[in-house]
Parts: C-alpha cells; structure tokens; sequence
C-alpha cells in the first residue's frame, strides 16, 4: 500500500486539486477506490458519503496492477554477516542517575550498552 500513499500524497500535497465554485475555492477530495468503491462508482456514475450525500467534485484513483521493476537495484543481505542487530546505550538507571549531587561531585555518567 506503500505506492497507493505516495500517489495520495502527490495528489494532495504537490497537484492540490482545486474548483472555484460560486467564486469560492474549494478544495477536491482525492480518494482511493478499493474493488468495492470502484465498482459502486462505475455502476452509479457518482459517490455518496455516509450521510448519503454526492461528493461533487471528487478524484478517483485505484491501482490496476503491480509489477517487479527488474533495472533497480535491491541491496542483498550476506547470510554469512546479517548485521540484524542492533545496540542499545541506557542512559540513567538508579545507580547511574543524573542529578544535582553527581555534577557537584563531578561523577561522570557511565555507558551501559546491550
């Protein structure tokens, strides 16, 4: 669903769909039909919202097909050195607490790592 986001995000944030109407500008609703939505939309020629009323004016998008582009690159994990870990540093604990006292003394926080 990731490629249905960035097609809503480029209608909404850089297209912006606009009407003037009536001398107002009126913002375009942008819509992602799911089978279900696109067959109503077809059969009626419109769409409802859930108080039964016309969204007018209204885009429309659905995605037909899905295909593997073989010309761009995927970087390959090594089976033999995965590197799927990842470090943690805990900052303060109740031995290694931050505090006026500690700066005071000039205790300097130590690193625990996991």
């Amino acid at each position: 669903m990731d490629i249905d986001a960035a097609i809503m995000y480029y209608f909404n944030e850089v297209i912006k769909p606009t009407v003037v109407e009536n001398g107002e500008v009126v913002k375009v609703p942008v819509y992602y039909a799911n089978p279900e939505r696109w067959k109503t939309i077809q059969r009626q020629g419109y769409l409802r919202d859930s108080k039964k009323q016309l969204i007018i004016p209204l885009v429309v998008f659905k995605r037909n097909s899905l295909a593997k582009d073989d010309s761009i690159t995927v970087d390959k994990m090594n089976p033999e050195d995965p590197k799927l870990h990842y470090t943690f540093e805990r900052k303060y604990t109740q031995e290694n607490r931050y505090d006026r006292f500690s700066v005071l003394q000039g205790k300097k926080p130590s690193q625990e790592f996991y």
